[in-house]
């Protein structure tokens, strides 16, 4: 346990034996963080299905974010309940592995993805306050979109399938699954390290951006850096930062030193990694336009029974999205052939 570990065993490099000591205590705190991540996670896809109702082009992503983050915070939640009551079999804990790979790296590019639309929108289209809604936007955005889910979805599901055909996940001490060196490295730390710099440099070029536009103006008061969208956005990328930036610096000691483990890192990397969910859940609940939408004594009370509701909400918003694009197919038939069927009628006359 922690407490029996020497100062110098705690903040300096300690060896597998020691670091073997604290596995109860890092599954404890994966688990803590995950089931936080889930609750968050979960309100922010009702909210947005349910009572969002302006459909910012910005909220829709962070509900795209939410549910790749609901996805990996399940994944550890499970897995690390299930190790309370004892292990599993390993083709079990391949799954979990592999869901939690797949909605992982999901998150890390929906967030990438959150910081692009931002660099796009305010650099090119100038809008600093991030206000296209899903009903306003352009064809540009379109296809933007329709590009961010080919990367978010389509990058993590060939990763899996490749180490699920390679067989390399092993079984750690802590009872874990991962993929073994350099299968790691290519299909974690790489995407990790890559999507944690690109989202660094972005949200600094937007920094830049609007502060360049504002001098531009002449405007001596801080109404876009203060928009309720844009601090929304500053706050997701700041969470996004917070979570990841122990678990790349983990990363980069295991690479530089195999043999070195620095106990308080590992530790403090199990417990925020899981946690952006939750973190997302609250910059998401104290902007404005979510408060609005409840009392502020029944907005705790949502957040709670969030994680009962959101799979009914979500089958029957697949069911709605389902029925209304048939609809909409059926339209766009009728009046293509309502077009064809004009120009015959007319050489009959």
């Amino acid at each position: 346990m922690v407490a029996s570990l020497t100062p110098a065993e705690f903040f300096w490099c300690s060896d597998h034996d020691t670091f073997d000591k604290v596995n109860d205590v890092s599954g404890g705190l994966d688990l803590t963080a995950s089931l936080l991540s889930v609750i968050g996670s979960s309100f922010v896809v009702m909210h947005y299905l349910l009572w969002d109702k302006r459909r910012f082009i910005l909220s829709k992503l962070i509900f795209l974010l939410s549910l790749a983050d609901l996805g990996a915070s399940v994944s550890i939640a499970l897995s690390e309940s299930w190790l309370l009551i004892g292990s599993y079999p390993m083709a079990m804990c391949i799954g979990f592995r592999s869901s939690f790979e797949f909605f992982g790296v999901a998150s890390w590019l929906w967030t990438g993805c959150i910081a692009y639309y931002a660099f796009h929108t305010t650099l090119f289209k100038g809008d600093l306050f991030l206000k296209e809604t899903v009903e306003t936007q352009t064809k540009t955005t379109t296809i933007l979109v329709i590009i961010f889910h080919v990367i978010s979805w389509g990058i993590p599901l060939p990763l899996c399938i490749l180490l699920l055909a390679a067989n390399v996940y092993k079984r750690t001490d802590a009872g874990w699954c991962h993929p073994a060196q350099p299968w790691q490295s290519a299909t974690w730390m790489a995407p990790l390290l890559a999507v944690f710099f690109f989202n660094t440099l972005l949200t600094i070029a937007v920094a830049i951006t609007v502060k360049y536009q504002n001098r531009l103006t002449h405007s001596r008061s801080r109404t876009h850096l203060s928009s309720p969208l844009t601090w929304q956005l500053g706050m997701f990328l700041a969470a996004y930062l917070v979570c990841w930036a122990p678990d790349v610096a983990y990363h980069i000691l295991e690479l530089a030193a195999p043999s070195c483990r620095l106990i308080w890192l590992a530790l403090l990397q199990n417990f925020l990694a899981p946690l952006q969910g939750f973190l997302n859940c609250l910059v998401y609940g104290l902007s404005r336009n979510v408060r609005d939408e409840y009392k502020w004594y029944m907005l705790p009370f949502w957040i709670l029974v969030s994680p009962i509701l959101v799979v009914p909400v979500l089958l029957s918003a697949a069911i709605s999205l389902c029925t209304c694009d048939r609809v909409n197919l059926l339209r766009l038939f009728d009046k293509r052939r309502s077009k064809r069927e004009r120009p015959r009628h007319n050489k009959r006359e």
